[in-house]
């Protein structure tokens, strides 16, 4: 009998695990919170964005108050947490664009820990009251 409930035990942990890992990060969600998606779009402009923090497949570029853009980026998320890497991003020109490549560079060592790529852009704004 307990050669059957732990593997049933076991392979129950494993989909619990994935199941939480799938869907929107629960910190993305709360940075966006009062804010509503627009249409998504190819390019952003780098000279405005202010800030830029990573988190689960997505980054989000802050531009001031207005307008935060969540750049679709699987792979670029961290299980370490999203202050642990920098990110290098090879810009030609004055924007960021779906297709181009971003890095992760760990804060501490300088080692590239991985890359990405940019797969849209979707801008978040504050409704008008």
């Amino acid at each position: 009998m307990f050669r059957i409930i732990l593997p049933l035990t076991l392979l129950t942990g494993c989909a619990t695990t994935a199941e939480t890992a799938q869907g929107p990060d629960p910190k993305l969600t709360v940075a966006l919170e009062g804010r509503v998606a627009g249409k998504s779009q190819n390019c952003i402009r780098l000279d405005q964005a202010t800030g830029n923090e990573i988190y689960r497949d997505a980054i989000l570029y802050r531009t001031g108050r207005a307008t935060y853009y969540v750049a679709d980026a699987p792979g670029c998320g961290s299980s370490r947490g999203h202050n642990d890497y920098i990110l290098v991003q090879n810009v030609f020109g004055s924007q960021l664009c779906k297709g181009d490549i971003v890095r992760q560079v760990e804060r501490t060592g300088g080692f590239t820990a991985g890359a990405c790529a940019i797969r849209g852009f979707t801008p978040y704004t504050k409704p008008k009251s």
